[in-house]
């Protein structure tokens, strides 16, 4: 699939390696305009031409931050301003408010930490973008996201969290922590000069 007149900002495969999903911007005229492209796997080994099954185009300004495929084959994609949740033939939509907004993220479901004045309060939303789980949380320096697991590095602690909200594992580190590799199961801690294993 050649791009042409656009620039490609992030893709993700499909769980079941049937789809490709393509998020593309155009930056040549006076509005940015971002596009979804998902391709056939199938029908692309036969006719490159024929394989598009989605192609959508954002509104005007609207620029494409990541997407990523959610559990089964539904696509989520962060915008600057929303989210928005591809489920077959219908879109879910959640406006964002950038200025409370401190991290966003999707991993099996699409995650959000706000500041609210004198808190920080992570966010988990369903698939429909209902919000599922809302409770406060030390403000992290960055967070990491790996299927069912949401990792908030504090410095020198990290607090690991599932998707329903489950505090798992609180980790104090003898250091500053400099990076997270998450799996399910393990969670790979990044020092300037050592990398720790630990497992969740």
């Amino acid at each position: 699939n050649f791009i042409s007149s656009t620039n490609i900002i992030d893709m993700d495969i499909s769980p079941d390696n049937k789809h490709v999903a393509i998020a593309e911007v155009n930056c040549t005229g006076i509005m940015i305009r971002s596009n979804i492209k998902i391709i056939s796997v199938d029908k692309a080994k036969n006719d490159e031409q024929d394989s598009i099954v989605l192609n959508k185009t954002g509104n005007d300004g609207d620029l494409i931050v990541n997407i990523k495929y959610l559990n089964k084959n539904n696509l989520g994609i962060i915008y600057d301003n929303h989210v928005e949740i591809i489920q077959e033939a219908n879109t879910n939509t959640l406006n964002i408010d950038r200025e409370d907004t401190l991290f966003m993220d999707l991993n099996n479901r699409f995650i959000k930490i706000v500041n609210t004045g004198d808190k920080a309060v992570l966010q988990i939303f369903g698939l429909n973008l209902e919000l599922n789980k809302e409770f406060e949380i030390p403000e992290p320096k960055e967070i990491y996201v790996s299927d069912n697991i949401i990792a908030l590095n504090l410095g020198n602690e990290i607090y690991f969290y599932n998707n329903s909200g489950w505090l798992i594992k609180k980790y104090n580190a003898d250091q500053e922590v400099n990076k997270l590799v998450l799996c399910n199961n393990i969670a790979g801690i990044v020092y300037n000069e050592k990398i720790e294993l630990i497992s969740l």
